[in-house]
């Protein structure tokens, strides 16, 4: 891959490890995530901050679709003679690992349901009928409820279950990643042939999806459309340096508003009754700005491509999609069980822990959970990795078979 892809790879590497460490904090250190933050002393508001930032999954998952606007245009730009094939590739290419983890997320769910029956995700995953639904329809094609278009779709939006009754929920981005895939390949399109037709397509859409996870796309692959343009500025360095790291900075801050629940006008464009999609979360609607605005922000400050090209970051980067994959049923189903098992040492209250927060009164468990859910993640997501590699071999050579270059 080059350079100017291999930092972006990167960066979803790090947007995937994001997304596994706030899933845990949710669960077991969630005050890490939901800190009243008015009621605190300033010195542990402080203290927290840094932590609500780097936990904070939301943001990440939309960070994802931004990226994949920008990667897309790029990609679809040079296959746009065949559209089946190279939408074929596409799909395979997602809904392989996706099916997989599926398979993966219910046979851990039926495994530990079996040890822990009132514990371990009772009731979430009743049968191999609501996991085929969740396999073949909603994690690739319609989504699930509160987190798509067809929410208020007549006839469609009976078929959609929750997010956590399926065998793998974070697998709902795979949905709107699909749905974002479909819309970029139509722009790139539309775009060559019809240039002053795709900008008033574009500014329309935007309207549209003003509150929703698809103007993360179009975000992405209007920056990967003007890309040329904007490396052809005469920028000065200092120029560019302040306007990327401001924007950047301005990311960073939004993602901690969200963080503390401070969404201000976001809540009211959420609660405004108008015709349009939307994310139904006020915090939410403020992460899809702030990912866009840490994204404009990685992608002026040029001289941190290189350093994001580290190949520690470049196995993160490859590792992502399998992180993503394969953390969440650990976490909710595996880790009960390690709890339920540690030994007596492990659960000796530690009050100068609990004065922080209740949930961290036995530290030492907590931390043996984390450390087992590091090593489980990356132990997964390496078979995973055959996976995934499997499925991007499978697509292009789909790709090639129907046509595509």
């Amino acid at each position: 891959m080059n350079r100017r892809l291999g930092y972006l790879d990167s960066l979803r590497g790090i947007a995937a490890t994001v997304v596994a460490i706030g899933h845990f904090a949710i669960f077991y250190v969630n005050f890490l995530i939901l800190a009243p933050y008015a009621t605190m002393p300033v010195l542990q508001r402080i203290w927290l901050s840094p932590f609500v930032i780097i936990v904070d999954c939301d943001t990440a998952v939309c960070l994802f679709f931004v990226l994949s606007g920008f990667v897309l245009t790029k990609v679809f730009a040079a296959h746009l003679g065949a559209p089946a094939a190279t939408l074929a590739g596409r799909a395979v290419r997602l809904f392989v690992p996706g099916f997989c983890a599926c398979a993966y997320g219910f046979g851990l769910y039926a495994v530990t349901a079996h040890f822990m029956p009132d514990e371990a995700g009772a009731g979430l995953l009743g049968s191999w009928g609501s996991f085929l639904k969740d396999a073949f329809l909603n994690m690739p094609l319609l989504g699930y409820q509160g987190l798509t278009i067809f929410d208020h779709v007549p006839g469609i939006s009976g078929y959609l279950a929750d997010q956590l009754a399926g065998a793998n929920p974070p697998l709902w981005s795979l949905s709107v990643e699909w749905q974002g895939s479909l819309l970029i390949f139509a722009l790139v399109a539309l775009r060559r042939r019809h240039r002053r037709v795709w900008a008033g397509v574009m500014a329309t859409l935007a309207l549209l999806w003003v509150r929703d996870w698809f103007v993360c796309f179009l975000f992405g692959h209007l920056v990967a459309e003007g890309s040329r343009a904007i490396e052809a500025l005469r920028w000065r360095v200092l120029a560019r340096r302040v306007a990327a790291g401001g924007c950047l900075a301005l990311g960073v801050f939004v993602c901690g508003l969200a963080a503390e629940d401070f969404v201000g006008p976001f809540a009211a464009l959420v609660a405004a009754n108008l015709p349009l999609p939307s994310t139904n979360d006020p915090q939410d609607a403020e992460r899809l700005y702030a990912a866009m605005l840490i994204f404009g922000g990685v992608f002026g400050l040029t001289e941190w491509h290189r350093g994001l090209e580290h190949r520690a970051l470049r196995w993160l980067g490859r590792m992502s999609f399998p992180i993503y994959l394969t953390h969440y049923p650990l976490e909710i189903w595996v880790v009960p069980l390690i709890f339920k098992n540690l030994p007596a040492w492990f659960w000796v209250a530690s009050p100068g822990f609990s004065a922080i927060s209740p949930q961290l009164e036995y530290p030492r468990a907590v931390l043996a959970a984390f450390v087992a859910v590091i090593v489980m993640t990356v132990t997964m997501a390496t078979g995973f990795l055959a996976i995934d590699q499997f499925a991007i071999a499978r697509g292009h050579r789909l790709r090639a078979a129907l046509g595509g270059n």
